[in-house]
């Protein structure tokens, strides 16, 4: 699902696994309210694990957020700057939605879907009334209709049209991108960190 990059790099250092650690101290914090959540995290890394669900559950409010892994930094860096381009004409092309439940989303992150692509770049859709993001359905004719509620959904509130950089290695037909300020920031699972993007315009 990766629309930027074009090779697949091998990661040394696989994520270590929160999901477990989380759900612990959140039955701690819930279950002995008058003490500090943070008096049963074990390390930073937890924090920032915790720090992250939490941002994205405060920033739910007023998004759909989706996910797009990548495997590298340096490409996860350079959507940051330049946008998200891609040649695929719905959201679920390309990315996935993220969980809508503390529990749910803590493990989703925690177990993102291929080691090989770590570093997951976090888009904010704002909510609107015909969102639209699935093929999901029963029979052939009702796929299609999905599939086109979504083309026209993202059409309108997603993509821009744009002309890819002469620079930027993506495949030639990537005539779309999300750009820049739509784009939160990405998380690194490697090193357990929420990069945060300046050019990220909250609404």
């Amino acid at each position: 699902m990766d629309a930027v990059v074009t090779e697949i790099r091998n990661v040394e250092e696989k994520p270590k696994p929160f999901y477990s650690e989380y759900v612990r101290c959140y039955t701690l914090t819930m279950s002995e309210g008058h003490r500090s959540r943070h008096e049963h995290r074990p390390n930073q890394r937890q924090e920032a694990f915790t720090r992250l669900i939490e941002e994205v559950e405060g920033l739910q409010e007023k998004y759909m957020i989706h996910g797009h892994g990548m495997t590298s930094k340096d490409r996860a860096e350079s959507v940051l700057q330049r946008g998200l381009y891609t040649s695929w004409t719905t959201l679920q092309d390309i990315t996935h939605p993220l969980e809508q439940t503390s529990g749910s989303l803590a493990k989703q992150m925690d177990n993102w879907s291929y080691d090989s692509r770590p570093y997951v770049i976090l888009i904010a859709i704002p909510k609107h009334d015909d969102y639209f993001a699935s093929d999901v359905a029963s029979d052939e004719a009702s796929a299609a209709d999905n599939r086109e509620r979504s083309r026209a959904f993202a059409e309108q509130h997603v993509f821009e049209t744009t002309e890819r950089p002469s620079d930027l290695h993506v495949s030639l037909s990537a005539d779309k991108r999300i750009p820049p300020e739509r784009i939160i920031g990405y998380w690194d699972r490697v090193e357990t960190k929420l990069h945060r993007n300046p050019s990220f315009i909250e609404s």
